[in-house]
């Protein structure tokens, strides 16, 4: 089933400088892994060994993939979620900088 991933410009030189691809699977990892058959090099941009960086963010349909485990206090990424044809999937870098409550801090924006 084809998913529709959104690529930030920082990743844009490995899909020839598309935007907008499509990849097949039927969940966010098997997605993930299709892309980076299509477009060799992803792989070792948005995983650290068989892990997600957590320097991106992925967005489902403009939901974050992150879940808080609150009983280990650490994020753990939804990868084996589901996706369904049409799905959106965003690959979101980092933007670092400004202030918030007078700390700085990296935000993730989303595509909308």
């Amino acid at each position: 089933m084809p998913v529709k991933v959104r690529i930030p410009s920082p990743l844009r030189g490995l899909t020839q400088g598309q935007g907008t691809v499509e990849a097949q699977g039927n969940t966010i990892s098997e997605v993930l892994l299709n892309l980076d058959a299509k477009f060799p090099g992803i792989r070792e941009k948005l995983y650290d060994k068989a892990t997600l960086r957590p320097i991106f963010g992925i967005f489902l349909n403009s939901e974050d993939i992150r879940a808080l485990n609150k009983d280990e206090g650490r994020y753990e990424l939804k990868v084996d979620e589901p996706v369904r044809d049409g799905d959106e999937l965003s690959i979101v870098p980092p933007i670092a900088g400004g202030m918030e409550g007078g700390r700085r801090g990296v935000r993730f924006l989303s595509f909308r």
